[in-house]
């Protein structure tokens, strides 16, 4: 299974910061194509990791605020489901913030428009208490095949910034090639 440290510790850690979203400009993209992965991406998002750790290529895109997506791809063994990297996920996330307190997420399943049809996933929303403040976040969840590898895409943003950063996810998921 796909190791989940590095997206916890993102989580983690803007959690811990102050929301400062804007809009996402979604009207002049910036393009990303790399090692069989591309898609546009508001031009306001920043590309922050971009790395292959041990055997799983990490990427994630971040948004002026809180919000991110990432991109988590290895060899497609067939034993790793979404459902399982979506519990890893959300248990090594709990794990990872021993200060505060996490809600167990609610889910209900989610489908987003991709470059070739309809993406099926999981959207979560987790709320998670923090050095006295509390605050919930929006995830959702896919899945993509290619070539004996999977990658599991993760939209993530504040709850109260979703409607500025849903754009930037149907742009980036809307745009999503894997080869």
């Amino acid at each position: 299974m796909m190791r989940t440290i590095p997206i916890s510790v993102s989580f983690a850690l803007m959690a811990l910061g102050t929301s400062c979203e804007r809009v996402a400009d979604v009207s002049s993209p910036l393009s990303y194509a790399k090692e069989g992965i591309s898609f546009v991406y508001p031009s306001n998002w920043k590309i922050e990791d971009d790395e292959n750790l041990e055997g799983t290529k990490f990427l994630s895109v971040e948004s002026p605020g809180d919000a991110l997506f990432i991109v988590m791809e290895s060899p497609d063994d067939g034993t790793g489901t979404l459902q399982e990297f979506v519990k890893s996920f959300s248990e090594s996330f709990g794990g990872e913030i021993p200060i505060g307190t996490v809600e167990k997420p609610t889910s209900s399943d989610i489908q987003r428009k991709g470059k070739t049809g309809q993406l099926r996933g999981i959207r979560q929303r987790v709320g998670i208490s923090l050095l006295g403040e509390s605050t919930s976040f929006v995830q959702e969840f896919f899945a993509v095949k290619s070539s004996g590898k999977i990658a599991f895409l993760v939209c993530q943003s504040p709850e109260e910034d979703f409607d500025k950063t849903e754009p930037a996810f149907d742009q980036i998921i809307g745009s999503f090639r894997y080869e």
